[in-house]
């Protein structure tokens, strides 16, 4: 057996520090807290020997500020002595990426794409923050048009959004974009959905057993309801089946995988992990009899009365 690898107990601590200062501005009572918390430390330490481990990173290049209210009273890594290689390109991208996260409207993404860039920035010459700077506002109109999207709905998302935190159930009056019927469904709100100019809600419809996507557009009124969400939802799979000329060109999407082939009947089977069942079922439609669906029951039964009921426009004609 090969020897243990010994590290001192030390290092150990200032290297969980530098850490700790990565991911978070910490207090003493904060390290003292986590230390103790720590399988390989298990105890806590004076300010004094806090201070020492700091010290020691200081002495490596690690700029820690010092603790004042501006800061809380904690100590901060504001600059790491190694830098990262981004080149324009690389930064570009997080530049759009810090518009498209912000035209999102959802607070604590963007709080947390904020403290992304700022854990970035410690790691970024000063060449590469004055580009950084210099692209951004180059790309403000640019910025302020993507930030327009889906600004309309800002009010919704935010509110969902808060929703989803205190994890209660609501209930949403939906009109639906066929025949204008109006319902009120009671959802245990899980997350937003994106999709091109788009916006869902998602969550658990406990009365259907489904997951629900409700477009925001649609959405007449949606109130917090004094009831916790109860139900760990556990996203089943639709499998469906495809053969011919679409099972040897398909090309699963996002939330499918291929379940299984078989060469000698030229199929393939799909499982397919989606939100909004009858959004996929109105696509296996299009395909038309290349397409079965298999599983589970309810979604073949479901199928199975589309089918009938687009049939029943051809009545007249058969």
């Amino acid at each position: 057996m090969g020897k243990k690898t010994k590290i001192s107990s030390t290092a150990y601590r200032v290297l969980f520090l530098m850490q700790l200062l990565n991911t978070n501005d910490c207090s003493i009572d904060y390290l003292n807290n986590t230390f103790s918390n720590d399988p390989n430390i298990a105890r806590t330490f004076s300010k004094e020997v806090i201070l020492k481990y700091i010290y020691t990173l200081r002495s490596a290049g690690y700029n820690v500020s010092k603790p004042n209210p501006a800061n809380n009273h904690t100590y901060k890594l504001v600059k790491a002595p190694l830098t990262m290689r981004l080149n324009e390109q690389d930064i570009r991208t997080l530049i759009i990426l810090e518009g498209y996260v912000s035209s999102l409207y959802q607070e604590r993404l963007q709080k947390s794409f904020r403290s992304l860039v700022k854990k970035l920035s410690r790691y970024l010459s000063e060449e590469q923050i004055t580009l950084l700077n210099s692209i951004r506002k180059a790309q403000t109109n640019e910025l302020q048009q993507l930030s327009l999207k889906y600004s309309q709905y800002t009010s919704l998302i935010q509110k969902f959004e808060q929703y989803c935190v205190e994890d209660q159930r609501v209930i949403v009056k939906y009109k639906f974009p066929i025949g204008d019927e109006e319902k009120q469904i009671i959802l245990e709100p899980k997350s937003i959905k994106y999709d091109s100019k788009d916006v869902f809600i998602s969550g658990y419809n406990s009365i259907t057993g489904e997951k629900q996507l409700l477009h925001l557009n649609n959405i007449q009124e949606i109130k917090q309801l004094p009831v916790k969400s109860r139900y760990n939802y556990v996203l089943s799979p639709i499998i469906f089946k495809l053969k011919g000329r679409l099972a040897k060109g398909y090309r699963p999407y996002e939330d499918e995988k291929i379940a299984g082939t078989d060469p000698e009947a030229g199929t393939i089977t799909i499982a397919a992990y989606v939100d909004d069942r009858n959004m996929l079922l109105q696509r296996l439609l299009k395909y038309g009899d290349y397409c079965e669906v298999i599983y589970p029951k309810a979604a073949r039964e479901k199928t199975i009365s589309l089918v009938q009921d687009a049939l029943k426009n051809y009545d007249a004609n058969v």
